[in-house]
């Protein structure tokens, strides 16, 4: 827990000292002056900071993250600010890679084009499918893995936008082995001897949020399908339903929030390991290692109570967090299945008081163990 703590501390250093400004990260709308009010807002803005996450899955994980912030045609009046970040990345469990993200609107916000893009060579821990897998019988899996998401969307009314969305993802160069001694091999995965997945689909969203690291009051819902196709090149024959909905409402207090958070995918066909969808991670029933379970249909939702900050402090806040996700084969498997639990806490450290930005290092519990959380930002 000390050093925990600790990292928590430089993660408020790096970013207090190397980070001009926090506007780096936040998309203000033209109602949203204070988002946008910088010395040169109507202008191209480069910002490079170190950074510093920590989650089970990487341990610490250490990079510098290179911002690119503008508006269209330099008019803040009438569109939100277009963001492009890149993060060149290493972890202490020898992961390394580059994400990137880009968040771009043409004039007068009538078309988005939005995208998260990412290469890593890792090795992350398999548990086998299905939410029966044994949490002893863990096999590692090493790989180079190219993720390729991009969204294209047009404003059909205000703060509602609907187009096309692609996703590729290829993964190569792939080794399997036991996670410790004495441990057995697993057979391998569909898809685990390397595999390329090609689609193309349909998305609507709805987004009224202003500041998206930490929403005060708001909603945002999207509903997204994807057909994956040999005709694409890929090399599975599968499809993907998502849906995201949250909602953000102001507590018993002016400084407290309740939100809400809905998600579900749902697959049809037979998709690679690296495709089915995974419970955990730093944002749903976090406590459980990303990837615990993995499974083709899963529905997950989750409440949090925010306190930003404390009525005592103008800087500390907390949170407390509840959550509870079914997964399965089929459909009809998720009622079947006993359902995973998983909540917990968090401190709120304000890094940005005038962008209302919180550093959170959270704990999450669950029946197989803990996870500890370090990012910029809350998880929803």
């Amino acid at each position: 827990m000390k050093s925990i703590f600790q990292s928590l501390l430089i993660l408020y250093f790096a970013f207090g000292i190397f980070s001009p400004s926090g506007a780096q990260l936040i998309r203000g709308t033209k109602s949203d002056s204070s988002a946008l009010e910088t010395p040169d807002h109507h202008k191209l803005k480069l910002v490079a900071y170190p950074s510093l996450i920590f989650t089970p899955e990487t341990s610490f994980d250490m990079g510098i993250t290179a911002v690119a912030l503008w508006h269209a045609k330099g008019d803040s009046s009438q569109s939100r600010l277009n963001e492009v970040i890149v993060f060149p990345f290493y972890t202490l469990k020898k992961q390394y890679g580059l994400s990137t993200r880009h968040v771009i609107c043409t004039q007068g916000e009538k078309w988005f084009f939005i995208g998260r893009n990412r290469f890593q060579h890792f090795p992350l821990l398999y548990y086998g499918a299905g939410r029966h897998s044994d949490p002893e019988g863990v096999n590692v899996i090493t790989g180079d893995y190219l993720i390729a998401q991009n969204r294209f969307l047009k404003r059909i009314r205000p703060n509602t936008f609907a187009g096309l969305q692609s996703n590729i993802q290829w993964l190569s160069n792939v080794e399997m082995t036991p996670a410790g001694p004495g441990q057995m091999m697993m057979p391998l995965p569909t898809g685990g001897e390397g595999n390329l997945t090609t689609g193309v689909g349909a998305v609507c969203m709805y987004d009224d949020r202003l500041n998206i690291l930490n929403v005060r009051h708001g909603n945002y819902a999207e509903v997204g399908f994807t057909r994956f196709s040999p005709i694409l090149g890929s090399d599975f024959n599968f499809s993907t339903l998502v849906w995201d909905a949250r909602l953000y409402r102001t507590g018993v207090k002016s400084n407290q929030v309740i939100a809400l958070h809905t998600f579900a995918q749902l697959t049809n066909g037979v998709a690679p390991f690296n495709q089915l969808a995974a419970v955990g991670g730093e944002s749903i029933l976090r406590g459980y290692y990303l990837g615990r379970f993995r499974d083709k249909q899963y529905m997950a939702f989750q409440m949090e109570y925010r306190w930003l900050p404390f009525s005592f402090s103008k800087r500390i806040g907390g949170t407390a967090f509840l959550g509870t996700g079914l997964i399965g084969n089929k459909p009809r498997e998720l009622l079947r299945n006993a359902p995973l639990i998983a909540g917990g806490a968090g401190l709120r450290v304000l890094l940005f008081p005038e962008k209302d930005i919180y550093a959170r290092l959270d704990i999450g519990l669950t029946p197989e163990g803990r996870g500890f959380y370090l990012y910029l930002g809350e998880s929803f």
